[in-house]
C-alpha cells in the first residue's frame, strides 16, 4: 500500500520529475492508470514512485512493503535472495502484489507497482492489471542507473546498509547475466509504453519530497572561508583566549585549535577558559570588516528563491547584528527567510543537538522534514542528523551528511532546480 502523502508540494514533484523524464513521457503520464518501476534495488524507483502518488494521484504498491512488513517481518532487510526458499518467497510476494494491484486497477484506481520487475515475475502484475485496463494505459518507467551512482547514495548510509545494497545487486546482476533477467523492451511489450529515466546523477532521493524548511548555517556555508576571512576572526578569538589561559602565544593557539576540534564551537572554547563566549564574540565582531570581507552573491539568492515552495531558517553561532551584516554583505534580503535564529537568543550554542531540536520546535516542522545545511560535520550535520534532520553537506564531501555538494548552490538540485 501507499504510504500517506506528506510532500512538499505538486509543484516540487513535478519539477523533479521533468529532470527525470522526457517532457512527452511526462505528459503521456496524466492519461495511465498504472506504471510499473523497473530497475535494480538503490537505482532511484521509490523517489519516481513517491513523485507519481503526489503529482497524479496513483496509489502506490511495494514488493519491500509486502515481504519484509507483511509476509517475512522477522526477515532481515532484503535478505530473501539468500534464503534457499527465495523463489517460493518471491513468488509469494508478487502473488498477493498482483492481487492487491489488480483488485486496485477494476476499483477505477490509478496505480505504481515499485519493485526490482526485471524478471517474469512482473507478467504476474501485468496479467492482473491488463483484465481491468488496456495496454495503452500502462507503461514502464525503466530505471538503468550506472552502478558508481547506486555505491555513492548508499556510501551516504551506513556500512551496514551498504553491505545489504551490494548483497542484494551482486544478486540481480548475476541473475541478469544468467539470462534470468532482462529490463523490458519493445519487442517484448509492444502496445506497453516504455519511459527510461534520462537523468541519473540528479541528487534525488525519496525523503525529499518530504522537507518542508531548510535551515541554513552561515559562516562557511553561504561563503567559503579564505586566509582573508579568516585571519582576523581567528586572530581576536585567540587573543582573547590567551589573555585568559596565560600561557605563551604559540601553547594557546595550540591549546585553542586542539579545544576548537573538540567543542566544536569557537564560542564555547572561549567559554571553556572562563569568559563570557558570547559578550566576547559580540564585542569582537564589531572590529571585523564583514562590508569588505564578503562579496554580494547573486547567485545564492537565486539559489534560495529557486525554493520558494520551501521555508527557510538561518541558524548560526552569533548575534542578530553581525548576522544582519553578513546578509547585507552578501546581497542576501532578509525577507529571503523566515526566520533569522541566533544562538546570542536561543538557549543552547553548536553543536548541541539541543538546538536543532529548539529550532524545529520553534518553526513548527518536523525535524525529519528539515534539511540542515552546513559545512562542518561536527557542528552542523551530526547534532542535526542526532535530532532526526536530513543533512546536505556542502563545499565538500561527507560521509556522515545524507548528501555532499561540491558547492552551495547545487542544493537546489536536490529539488530538481538548477541555478
Amino acid at each position: 500500500m501507499a504510504r500517506a502523502n506528506s510532500f512538499v508540494s505538486k509543484k516540487t514533484a513535478r519539477s523533479i520529475l521533468s529532470a527525470l523524464l522526457a517532457p512527452e513521457d511526462v505528459r503521456r503520464l496524466e492519461f495511465l492508470r498504472a506504471v510499473l518501476l523497473c530497475g535494480f534495488p538503490g537505482s532511484g524507483k521509490s523517489t519516481v514512485g513517491y513523485l507519481l502518488s503526489t503529482i497524479y494521484g496513483f496509489e502506490r504498491f511495494s514488493t519491500d512493503q509486502i515481504r519484509m512488513k507483511e509476509l517475512y517481518p522477522g526477515q532481515k532487510h532484503r535478505q530473501a535472495s539468500e534464503h534457499e526458499q527465495v523463489m517460493t518467497a518471491r513468488h509469494l510476494v508478487y502473488e498477493e502484489l498482483a492481487r492487491r494491484v489488480g483488485k486496485a486497477v477494476q476499483a477505477g484506481k490509478r496505480v505504481v507497482v515499485d519493485g526490482t520487475n526485471l524478471d517474469e515475475k512482473r507478467l504476474m502484475i501485468l496479467g492482473a492489471i491488463l483484465s481491468a485496463a488496456s495496454a495503452e494505459q500502462v507503461a514502464f518507467i525503466v530505471f538503468k542507473t550506472p552502478e558508481w551512482i547506486m555505491r555513492q547514495r548508499f556510501l551516504q548510509k551506513s556500512e551496514e546498509e551498504m553491505r545489504k545494497w551490494w548483497s542484494v545487486y551482486k544478486y540481480w546482476r548475476g541473475y541478469m547475466k544468467k539470462g534470468n533477467a532482462s529490463f523490458p523492451t519493445e519487442s517484448m511489450f509492444p502496445r506497453i509504453r516504455l519511459m527510461q529515466v534520462r537523468r541519473y546523477a540528479l541528487k534525488t532521493f525519496d525523503w525529499v519530497p518530504d522537507i518542508k524548511l531548510i535551515l541554513w548555517d552561515v559562516d562557511g556555508t553561504f561563503y567559503r572561508f579564505t586566509s582573508r576571512l579568516e585571519n582576523p576572526v581567528d586572530k581576536l578569538f585567540i587573543q582573547a583566549f590567551t589573555k585568559a589561559f596565560g600561557k605563551t602565544p604559540r601553547d594557546s593557539k595550540r591549546e585553542f585549535w586542539q579545544r576548537y576540534k573538540d567543542l566544536g564551537s569557537k564560542t564555547r572554547v572561549l567559554n571553556s577558559v572562563g569568559l563570557d563566549g558570547k559578550a566576547e564574540v559580540a564585542r569582537m565582531s564589531v572590529k571585523i570588516p564583514f562590508e569588505t570581507l564578503l562579496k554580494r552573491d547573486k547567485r545564492l539568492a537565486k539559489t534560495i528563491t529557486s525554493l520558494g515552495q520551501l521555508k527557510h531558517v538561518i541558524l548560526t553561532n552569533t548575534t542578530r547584528a553581525v548576522t544582519d551584516r553578513k546578509l547585507k554583505a552578501l546581497g542576501l534580503k532578509q525577507d529571503l527567510f523566515d526566520e533569522i535564529l541566533v544562538t546570542h537568543e536561543a538557549p543552547y550554542l553548536k553543536p548541541e543537538p539541543k538546538l536543532f531540536s529548539w529550532a524545529a520546535k520553534k518553526m513548527g516542522v518536523k525535524p525529519e522534514q528539515i534539511l540542515a545545511v552546513g559545512d562542518r560535520e561536527q557542528t552542523d550535520i551530526l547534532p542535526a542528523k542526532k535530532v532526526g534532520m536530513r543533512t546536505a553537506y556542502v563545499w565538500g564531501k561527507s560521509r556522515e551528511a545524507d548528501v555532499s555538494f561540491a558547492t552551495v548552490y547545487e542544493v537546489a538540485e536536490l529539488f530538481g532546480k538548477e541555478v
